[in-house]
């Protein structure tokens, strides 16, 4: 159910209100069935490293002993996964 409501939020509200090249991505990544999957936990490094190249990730910087700003990075997306330490307790089935 969350999962559902945070993509809901993310494609059909906030990417509504913004131009076509600003929208977010979105990816749900679910850890009940992904860790049943050959090479867990290796492939969700990789696939969080394509997705990340694909959408940036926010970063500001600034220079040393100066308060100005020197790098900024934007962010275009947003991976979201279950509860990654809880999924042997309650995701198990």
């Amino acid at each position: 159910m969350v999962a559902d409501e945070y993509q809901y939020a993310v494609k059909e509200v906030i990417n509504n209100e913004l131009p076509k090249q600003l929208r977010i991505r979105y990816l749900h990544f679910d850890m009940k069935i992904r860790k049943k999957e050959p090479g867990f936990p290796a492939s969700l490094v990789e696939y969080a490293k394509q997705f990340v190249r694909k959408t940036g990730m926010f970063y500001c910087g600034r220079q040393r002993l100066s308060d100005e700003v020197s790098q900024i990075n934007i962010q275009r997306g947003i991976i979201r996964t279950n509860c990654i330490d809880s999924l042997d307790r309650t995701n198990e089935g």
